[in-house]
C-alpha cells in the first residue's frame, strides 16, 4: 500500500478501504473465501483506490462517498489479475503462487468473476446509474484489451500504434476511470472530470511501460516470478517492438517471438539483445512523456495537498523502474 506523509488522512482513508474489502468479499463458500483473503492478504500498492480518493479530495469531496467506489475499482483490478494469470498460465504472482496454480483454472476463474460481481455491486449500491454504466462500458474495453493481446501474441504485424491501444484498454484505463470516479462523485463539471480521466490514462500508460522493462531488467527475486515472461509469452512490449525495428540482432528476436517454446537460454539471449539495443532508454523516454502529460492535466486544478499527491505519484511509477543504472525521472513538476 502506498503511503503519503503529506496527507495522513489518506492513509486512515485507504485503511476503510481495506476494511470494506474484506467484507464485500466475506463469503459462505470456505474456499472462496480463502482465496479473496489470500489476493487481500498479498498486499499490493492499491494504487487504484488511492486516485479515487485523491481525486475527489482534490475537488474538496469527503472522503465517506469515495470508500466503496475505492474498494470498486480495486476489486475489479484483482479480477483482472486472476484473469491475467490464467490467460498466460502464469503459475507465480509477487513470489507466490497464482490461484490458477493452486486450484486450478477453473476455481481460478470463477473467483475473478466473484469478485467483478462483487466490485459491479458495490458500484450499484452507490446509486449513481451514470457511474455504473461508465464502469460496464470500461470493463467492456478491458476484455476487448485482454482478447486483443491473446490473439496477436506470437504475431510480428504490429507497432507501437497497436501497443499502446492494447495497455491502454488493459491496464491505462481502468487507472484512468479511478480517476474520474473521484471526480464524478465529487460532481465537478465536465472539463475537470474529463482532465482526471485523461491524467489517469497517461499515468496508466507510462506504468505498464516500465512494467514491461521490468520484466526485462529485474532479477526473478525483484520480480516474484522468472524474467522474459513477456517473451515467453510472445507479447510484442514497446522496448521488443524498438529492438525489432534497430536491432542487428532482430532476426534472433524474431524466432524467440515466433516460438512458443523457447529455451531459458534464449530467452536469457533475447534479453540481453533487448538490453544493448537502445530499447529501454528509449521506453523510459517514452514512459516519461506519457508522465508529462499526466503531470499537464493537473494545471486545471488549484494547488493544495491533493494535487501534491498526485504529482508525487508520477515520481512513484518512475521510480519503480528496476534497472541498475541510475535514473533521472526526467518529469516536469510545477509548484
Amino acid at each position: 500500500m502506498i503511503k503519503f506523509e503529506l496527507m495522513p488522512s489518506i492513509n486512515k482513508d485507504l485503511k476503510q478501504v481495506e476494511q470494506k474489502l474484506k467484507e464485500v468479499t466475506e463469503t459462505k463458500f470456505s474456499l472462496l473465501y480463502r482465496i479473496s483473503n489470500r489476493l487481500l492478504n498479498a498486499g499490493g500498492k492499491r494504487l487504484r483506490p488511492l486516485l479515487v480518493l485523491l481525486s475527489g479530495k482534490l475537488n474538496d469531496h469527503s472522503a465517506q462517498d469515495l470508500i466503496s467506489i475505492g474498494a470498486s475499482v480495486e476489486l475489479l483490478h484483482m479480477a483482472t489479475l486472476i484473469h491475467d494469470d490464467v490467460i498466460d498460465n502464469s503459475l507465480h504472482r509477487r513470489s507466490e503462487n497464482t490461484i490458477n496454480q493452486d486450484w486450478g483454472n477453473k476455481v481460478a476463474v470463477l473467483s475473478g468473476d466473484l469478485l467483478y460481481t462483487q466490485a459491479l455491486k458495490l458500484l450499484v449500491e452507490h446509486g449513481n446509474d451514470e457511474i455504473v454504466n461508465y464502469m460496464l462500458d470500461i470493463v467492456g474495453l478491458i476484455c476487448e484489451g485482454e482478447a486483443k493481446q491473446a490473439v496477436t501474441n506470437h504475431d510480428l504485424n504490429q507497432d507501437m500504434k497497436d501497443y499502446i491501444n492494447k495497455i491502454t484498454k488493459k491496464t491505462a484505463l481502468l487507472i484512468g476511470a479511478s480517476c474520474k470516479l473521484g471526480a464524478m462523485v465529487s460532481q465537478v463539471d465536465a472539463k475537470k472530470a474529463a482532465a482526471m480521466e485523461s491524467y489517469g490514462k497517461n499515468l496508466g500508460i507510462a506504468f505498464q511501460i516500465i512494467n514491461d522493462l521490468n520484466d526485462i531488467v529485474a532479477d526473478k527475486e525483484e520480480l516474484g516470478k522468472e524474467p522474459g515472461d513477456d517473451l515467453r509469452q510472445g507479447t510484442l512490449t514497446l522496448p521488443v517492438l524498438y529492438a525489432l525495428d534497430n536491432s542487428i540482432k532482430k532476426e534472433f528476436l524474431k524466432k524467440v517471438i515466433i516460438s512458443r517454446n523457447n529455451s531459458q537460454a534464449e530467452i536469457k539471449k533475447a534479453i540481453g539483445i533487448l538490453k544493448n539495443s537502445g530499447a529501454i532508454k528509449h521506453s523510459i523516454e517514452i514512459s516519461r512523456d506519457y508522465i508529462n502529460q499526466a503531470l499537464d492535466t493537473l494545471t486545471l486544478f488549484s494547488d493544495s495537498p491533493a494535487k501534491n499527491a498526485l504529482q508525487l505519484i508520477t515520481q512513484t511509477v518512475i521510480n519503480s523502474y528496476k534497472g541498475l543504472e541510475p535514473l533521472e525521472t526526467g518529469i516536469k513538476i510545477n509548484n
